[in-house]
């Protein structure tokens, strides 16, 4: 796991929330607030980053959770009456 840094490149990013580089660019063109460092090079304030983690965190728990017609045994699955 990378070091907590003040900003990230892509890959620094990816490493750091072990996702992939493209997730990290998912996110850019979702909103989360990127800049430009002296080289000309994409970067992520850390703070930012793991706000953004949150929220993708969150967001999956709210996806996953049982929705009313979900089954709650594997039983009432299969319709063997």
């Amino acid at each position: 796991m990378i070091e907590n840094r003040r900003f990230y490149t892509y890959r620094q990013a990816a490493v750091r929330v072990n996702r992939a580089v493209i997730t990290i660019k998912r996110w850019r063109r979702g909103g989360m607030p990127m800049t430009f460092d002296p080289h000309g090079r994409r970067i992520v304030e850390h703070h930012t980053l793991l706000k953004q983690l949150r929220t993708s965190i969150e967001r999956d728990k709210k996806n996953r959770r049982n929705k009313p017609d979900t089954p709650k045994y594997a039983d009432d699955l299969l319709d063997l009456w």
